[in-house]
């Protein structure tokens, strides 16, 4: 296929008919949405299967399920799931982004619950998938635009090499608070996460793009590339990113 019928896909397929991260006929919903019209959207909590483990939410609130609270969340999207063992409104989970030249990007920092001190997370574990829920947790609906950024950083700066931590992430969370951490001592002072999420203005193509395509395709949508000719682009629906066929390859 030649770049320029390649570029007509991008068009026709992405531009014309607006394909995003919902668009249920290219992407699954998750379980607590529906497909309603082509488009995924939120489910009430009473149509959540009934069996499973109850779990807490940010709102001081327990819920019957995962999905019950997934489904609440996705109305609400403040009461965000929550890893406490008792549920109570003190005592948040908080993420936070440093240092950068906006409120949409940053060094990651954030504060475990029941924990008084907020630590950075560490870079060596840190990928676009974690990347995405950050800026989720955060209110970008979006996701990241990228993991690397220039963020001003103090030069007196500096962070032992316990003071961070590991974090990995399924793909499928709205926050951070739902990911798994670990602490690990290194031998040297460790490099930390970052984030470059994007802001509203970024256009509603922005979630219906591919990671790590060739830039070339991109012209109709995007004008920006890496060094190495292509573009790393994140998509919202981690579970079905391969099936996310938004140009109809």
């Amino acid at each position: 296929t030649s770049d320029a019928s390649q570029e007509d896909l991008v068009e026709e397929k992405c531009l014309l008919k607006k394909y995003t991260y919902r668009s249920c006929n290219k992407v699954f919903c998750q379980p607590w949405q529906k497909c309603i019209d082509g488009t995924c959207v939120c489910k009430l909590p009473y149509q959540c299967p009934k069996n499973g483990t109850s779990v807490c939410s940010t709102n001081g609130k327990s819920y019957p399920t995962y999905c019950h609270q997934k489904s609440f969340e996705c109305l609400h999207p403040k009461a965000k799931f929550s890893n406490k063992e008792t549920c109570r409104a003190e005592g948040k989970f908080n993420v936070s982004l440093n240092y950068g030249n906006s409120n949409s990007e940053g060094i990651v920092e954030v504060k475990l619950v029941d924990q008084d001190k907020k630590m950075f997370l560490c870079k060596s574990s840190w990928g676009i998938t974690e990347a995405n829920v950050a800026c989720l947790d955060l209110g970008f609906q979006q996701g990241a635009l990228s993991t690397q950024g220039r963020f001003r950083i103090p030069e007196n700066f500096h962070i032992n090499s316990t003071e961070c931590l590991h974090v990995h992430c399924q793909g499928l969370e709205t926050s951070l608070a739902e990911c798994t951490f670990t602490k690990r001592r290194t031998k040297s002072s460790p490099s930390l996460a970052g984030v470059v999420c994007y802001r509203q203005n970024s256009g509603w193509w922005s979630t219906c793009l591919i990671l790590s395509l060739p830039s070339r395709l991109f012209k109709p949508c995007l004008n920006k590339q890496t060094n190495d000719g292509y573009t790393q682009l994140s998509v919202m629906e981690a579970n079905d990113i391969w099936n996310l066929s938004c140009f109809g390859f």
